[in-house]
């Protein structure tokens, strides 16, 4: 049970309890009051139609005012949530049957162009003609959606498809020039041309150039430091520095140096990494790049057919 239909019941005791102090309830305000319990339930369980019917009932002047005005307030807030549809029954390719019939739910419904209200939830509709066998279709309707229309195609009658309109008569044909030979095109036809082939740098390269670029910034900065670092040291114990005092200089020199071998490193396989794929889209198959390491670095072999 929610907080309103606490609310209600209270207030509906309460003034159940102060009408019966005075006089004793009358039919009618019992009948309101059970009018107003009965809504609310319906309302909270999807019974969206019979909750209208029963605020309805609970809302009449002839209600206590209390339970009159709640429940019309209810119903004011309720007629925003029922949902509707508008049938139709229409033959493929000539238009409505208006003299088709109609059941929603297995209820008759008129094919009159009006809005039918329903409860939210699936719902079934069977339509019947004359000359057809009946044809069901399922759907499913939501809250406060209006005015659906739902319609429903049977297939068009033996016999009945739409007329052709007749051909134009047609003028009289003109003897066209003799075409060329295909041995000898046009040389007013344009040439087709191959479109370019793009090419994209291969994403790996993108991350040794990234290595390469950091190794050569790592490089200046350790280099840039040992420099210091040697400068200080001539200046404060040349040449009588300890071992301990050379440590620092030494560290940040042999730093650099890898540093500068990872880039440069780096650097040389993005490139060969890229002038490889380019050869492959831009040589004829047969065209091949090679590498094989060597003493001093790396040699590098291009083979190609022609």
């Amino acid at each position: 049970m929610n907080l309103s239909r606490l609310l209600v019941l209270v207030v509906c005791s309460l003034a159940y309890v102060t009408v019966a102090q005075a006089t004793p309830p009358s039919e009618q305000t019992r009948a309101c009051v059970a009018a107003s319990t009965e809504g609310q339930t319906d309302r909270d369980e999807g019974r969206l139609l019979a909750a209208r019917g029963e605020l309805r009932a609970c809302a009449r002047a002839s209600c206590p005012a209390i339970v009159a005005k709640s429940c019309g307030d209810w119903l004011a807030e309720l007629e925003q949530r029922i949902p509707s549809v508008v049938l139709r029954v229409i033959e493929a390719g000539a238009g409505d049957l208006t003299e088709a019939s109609v059941k929603l739910d297995q209820q008759p419904v008129a094919l009159d162009g009006r809005e039918v209200w329903l409860d939210p939830g699936r719902h079934e509709v069977v339509a019947y003609a004359l000359g057809w066998s009946p044809i069901a279709r399922t759907f499913l309707v939501a809250e406060r959606e209006r005015a659906r229309v739902l319609t429903i195609e049977l297939p068009a009658r033996a016999g009945s498809a739409p007329a052709v309109a007749p051909a134009l008569p047609s003028e009289p044909a003109h003897e066209e020039p003799a075409a060329r030979p295909r041995s000898e095109p046009s040389a007013s036809a344009p040439r087709e041309t191959p479109a370019p082939r793009s090419f994209a740098v291969p994403a790996g390269a993108w991350v040794l150039a990234g290595v390469g670029v950091a190794g050569m910034v790592g490089f200046a900065v350790l280099g840039t430091q040992a420099k210091n670092e040697y400068h200080r040291l001539s200046h404060d114990c040349s040449p009588g520095c300890t071992p301990r005092q050379t440590e620092a200089g030494e560290r940040k020199a042999l730093l650099a140096d890898v540093s500068l071998g990872v880039g440069a490193a780096a650097l040389l396989g993005a490139g060969a990494w890229t002038l490889s794929r380019w050869l492959q889209r831009e040589r004829p198959p047969d065209t091949q790049l090679g590498f094989a390491p060597t003493h001093g670095g790396v040699l590098a072999t291009v083979f190609a057919r022609y």
